[in-house]
């Protein structure tokens, strides 16, 4: 198992006396400073701290899209793709339903922006190995979303995230004891398979808990609907962050000839799977969607490029993102 993976320690928890240190064992141990009350549940979490800003980018060009050039947010994005590479060390005991794994960090008191210092609570989701072959007729069929008119999903997965949708939204909503969700920023993240659970659980945290404040971080996502469906997303969780690596083609399935879009906002990692791996030496790129006569399309500059290598580099689709693979806790074991 990779340095970076959980341990197997059990889920215990000191009991303190406010203004001390407070150590939570929660596989890793992490020590812990804060003044009020804190409250561990059976399947997530500990703390530590964070800021969060909104996007800020330059250089504009004729392809529509621009580079991310403030470092605070590279920052930040590294520490997602962090979150999203550890889901992949998730085991067992972080089940929920079928083939879906997930864990959160509670990050308290974050730095203040503008007249707000929300909490942030980062909720992120084991991936899995997506193939090209895994896009079979039978798992790009689509089905209606929920009761949003013309909107469909992929069936395969979305079935998939109802046998655990229950369970998880109640479990992330037991984080907020005093039920005060407006106090935080809950932000969900994955890679691959991950990414999929991540926009799911998004979408349906909203729906029950209408005031909370929902993003979503997610890298190497596939399609996962219609026009309809994108839009949705586009207005319900406008604060999203999809990250694509490169040439990788996971991105480009569903095909859009099956009447597959992505929501917005893409973030395009423009290096090559053979980089150095560090942050410095990947250039980011915010993509903006390309407005028609009857939607906004994905942008044909950054990931949907036409220019592609086929056959795609086998490990393309694993990054890096931010100098990160993914995937590792996966491939060590296979």
């Amino acid at each position: 198992m990779p340095h970076n993976c959980p341990g197997t320690k059990k889920n215990t928890a000191t009991k303190i006396s406010e203004n001390k240190t407070r150590t939570i064992h929660f596989r890793d141990e992490v020590k812990l400073k804060d003044q009020r009350k804190f409250r561990t549940s059976n399947k997530f979490f500990n703390r530590s701290n964070m800021f969060m800003m909104m996007p800020r980018s330059t250089e504009e060009n004729s392809e529509k899209k621009v580079a991310i050039t403030d470092q605070d947010l590279l920052n930040f994005f590294e520490e997602h793709a962090g979150f999203a590479q550890k889901a992949y060390c998730l085991d067992e005991s972080f089940k929920f339903g079928d083939g879906i794994y997930a864990h959160a960090v509670i990050k308290p008191e974050s730095k203040e922006i503008f007249w707000l210092k929300p909490n942030i609570i980062i909720i992120y989701f084991k991936g899995n190995k997506i193939s090209i072959e895994d896009w079979s007729p039978a798992k790009t069929r689509l089905t209606q979303f929920e009761d949003v008119e013309g909107a469909s999903v992929n069936a395969h997965f979305y079935y998939r995230f109802l046998s655990a949708q229950r369970s998880l939204v109640r479990t992330i909503a037991d984080l907020v004891s005093d039920n005060r969700f407006e106090k935080y920023w809950f932000y969900f993240t994955g890679h691959g398979e991950g990414a999929v659970w991540a926009i799911f659980a998004a979408l349906a945290f909203k729906f029950d808990i209408t005031k909370a404040d929902v993003r979503t971080v997610t890298f190497g996502q596939p399609r996962l609907g219609n026009i309809q469906f994108a839009d949705h997303v586009n207005q319900i969780i406008p604060k999203t962050f999809r990250f694509t690596h490169s040439d990788d083609l996971i991105p480009q399935l569903p095909s859009r000839k099956d009447g597959y879009l992505h929501h917005q906002r893409e973030f395009w990692i423009s290096n090559s799977a053979s980089c150095d791996c560090n942050t410095l030496g990947q250039t980011v790129y915010e993509c903006f969607s390309i407005m028609t006569n009857e939607y906004l399309e994905e942008n044909p500059y950054c990931n949907q490029k036409p220019q592609r290598r086929y056959p795609n580099e086998p490990d393309s689709h694993f990054g890096p993102y931010f100098g990160k693979f993914m995937g590792l806790c996966l491939r060590s074991n296979s």
